[in-house]
Formats: structure tokens, C-alpha cells, sequence
């Protein structure tokens, strides 16, 4: 039960899309894409 807590704490971690407030993955540095409605968006808290 740790280990999904473990998890958890590094998703909160990611930056959540404006649009629809779900997980950005990283594209490059100051890019990433939504996974929920594929937009990208620059993003500057690497």
C-alpha cells in the first residue's frame, strides 16, 4: 500500500493541464502535451 502511495506523490508532483486539469507529460523542456485532450502547453517549472 506504500508503493501506490509512493506513486501518488510523484504524479502530484507533474503539472496539470489548464484546459481540463489532467497530467501533462513532458515533451522537451519547456513543452508538454496533455494526455486527456492532446494539447500542448508550455510549461516553465522544470
Amino acid at each position: 500500500m506504500s508503493s501506490v502511495q509512493e506513486k501518488y506523490e510523484e504524479f502530484v508532483e507533474y503539472p496539470k493541464c489548464p484546459n481540463c486539469d489532467s497530467f501533462l507529460l513532458k515533451l522537451s523542456s519547456t513543452l508538454s502535451r496533455c494526455y486527456k485532450c492532446n494539447r500542448v502547453h508550455f510549461i516553465y517549472e522544470y
